[in-house]
């Protein structure tokens, strides 16, 4: 086999088992991968770990830095290493290639994609992820897997329980089946779809237009050690290497590799017929010349650096009296009751671990991982949520489930820093709102029904039942206490709205550990509150 050949398939190799893993993590209905393995893939993601660094320094920032070493040594092999979804658009290209004859060539560079890195590094300056959400490479191919795949996988997975389950054999357990809420699986179906058909009809068009990451990583590259060059003197210019070449950075006619463009796929070194294109040290004989890019990579790092996100000493603070909680719409008991008082929620609850609004909107890039990781099916993915800070972020929502206090599955996923990693000791502490109760949509109040379901299923004790004067027993809330995680809200028949429910902490505090002699409940695996 000779090196180019090896090294193609090294690459294959590699992107494959990357995309693979991460598909399987999305799909992980079985517990089938180790949480550390989904940790390595995504600690080699780029934006995910430069992210993190700016939001949460630390060893599992360290990622990006050794994929740009990568790249000022070898060009942009994260682009056909690593990266997911550059394997994704390579398989589109291979199934185009077999339908049809697909031929590229060469095109000259274009401006709009630093453009857009210009415009990533200033809104980075000001906290806002947007542009990131919706470009990252990762994140795209991570959350199209977990609104896809995952749902094949829960039928698949319920198809074989239902045939377990007639031949007497019961070990295989039914998964409630999901999909994104509908606004969601449209958006990411048709970013998909724009990325399907450039890769189609383009290559790797995607990766030298939009993907912020190749326009960073291409400009590294310019100063790149080894490079796919073009031997002017062996060179015949027969155009085998420019047809193939995916990302169109192939110029035979001037005999000169854009090494910006190329996503070091390394095609072109076996199909080339005289040996003339080579994978070496240039700089030999690299011409004295001014390169534009050198400038525009200092200043694309210097705003990188300088993109850390601010935090407020608010955020910083520890414990219940530094939490901005919302205004309460608790009835007083000695009010008359009115009409049912519907629930309108001004912020979304954030993740444990998330820190708060600001902290989790600053590093969140919608990759859905936390989704995927959630056994509760409570993270769900909005397309605008959290005030409009986080587009396409996950929120906590309670309507079918609870945060099951003896979970910290999301906080141990994160590769960005959005959500960060909490022991289940830490993570039963933290608070990440605070029940409310509305005596007008009370069950007890207004139909005297005895009910004490949301006391029963409060693992911390937070919520009791209170006899006033020989009256009906009404619920009271602890706040100090209570750790928001939506049992009691889960719980509550109240119909059509419920009567207790959780507001969300604009910045997460640190509840107080249940009292003595309070029982703490155990609510891993009930499948009904009530």
């Amino acid at each position: 086999m000779t090196p180019s050949r090896l090294f193609i398939g090294l690459r294959i190799l590699a992107s494959t088992v990357v995309s693979l893993l991460i598909i399987l993590a999305m799909a992980d209905l079985w517990s089938f991968l180790a949480p550390g393995v989904v940790r390595i893939v995504t600690w080699l993601q780029f934006l995910p770990s430069l992210v993190r660094a700016l939001t949460a320094f630390g060893l599992l920032a360290a990622g990006f830095i050794l994929v740009l070493a990568l790249t000022l040594l070898f060009g942009r092999i994260y682009c056909s290493f690593l990266c997911p979804l550059g394997a994704f658009m390579d398989w589109v290209i291979a199934i185009r290639r077999r339908i049809s004859n697909l031929k590229f060539k060469y095109a000259k560079p274009g401006i709009l994609r630093y453009f857009i890195l210009a415009g990533i590094a200033v809104s980075l300056l000001f906290g806002s992820m947007h542009l990131i959400n919706i470009l990252d490479p990762y994140s795209i191919f991570a959350r199209s897997a977990q609104a896809l795949v995952r749902p094949l996988a829960i039928g698949l997975n319920n198809l074989i329980a239902q045939a377990a389950e007639l031949a007497g054999y019961y070990g295989v357990v039914p998964y409630p089946f999901s999909l994104p809420p509908l606004p969601v699986l449209g958006a990411i179906m048709a970013w998909l779809a724009l990325v399907v058909w450039m890769a189609a009809a383009r290559g790797r068009l995607y990766c030298n237009t939009l993907c912020p990451v190749g326009a960073f990583l291409g400009l590294a590259s310019r100063f790149s050690v080894f490079k796919i060059s073009m031997d002017e003197e062996k060179c015949i210019q027969c155009g085998a290497c420019s047809k193939r070449c995916k990302a169109s950075c192939m110029d035979v006619e001037n005999k000169t590799v854009d090494a910006s463009r190329c996503v070091m796929c390394l095609d072109c070194l076996s199909l080339c017929p005289v040996d003339a294109v080579e994978f070496a040290n240039p700089s030999a004989i690299r011409k004295v010349e001014t390169d534009p890019a050198r400038r525009s990579l200092l200043l694309i790092g210097a705003f990188l650096l300088t993109g850390l996100p601010s935090r407020s000493a608010a955020e910083t603070g520890h414990g219940y009296p530094g939490a901005i909680i919302e205004e309460s719409l608790a009835a007083s008991s000695n009010e008359p009751l009115g009409p049912p008082l519907p629930i309108e929620r001004t912020a979304s609850l954030v993740p444990p671990g998330g820190m708060g609004r600001d902290h989790f909107t600053s590093a969140c890039t919608g990759c859905h991982l936390c989704v995927a990781a959630c056994p509760s099916h409570v993270i769900r993915p909005e397309v605008v949520a959290h005030q409009g800070k986080g587009l396409l972020a996950p929120a906590l929502s309670y309507e079918k489930g609870f945060c099951n206090y003896n979970c910290n599955a999301c906080t141990m996923v994160c590769p960005s820093g959005a959500i960060l990693a909490k022991g289940l000791e830490d993570k039963k502490r933290v608070q990440l709102g605070r029940a409310q109760f509305i005596k007008q949509n009370c069950v007890v109040a207004t139909k005297g029904t005895e009910c004490v379901a949301c006391a029963e299923h409060c693992p911390t004790g937070a919520v009791k039942i209170v006899r006033e004067q020989g009256g009906p027993g009404l619920p009271k809330v602890d706040e100090d206490v209570c750790v928001g995680c939506g049992a009691c809200e889960f719980a509550c028949p109240a119909k059509p709205y419920k009567a207790i429910y959780v507001k969300a902490s604009l910045i997460h505090g640190q509840a107080l550990p249940p009292k003595k002699g309070e029982s703490v409940q155990n609510l891993v695996g009930e499948d009904f509150p009530f």
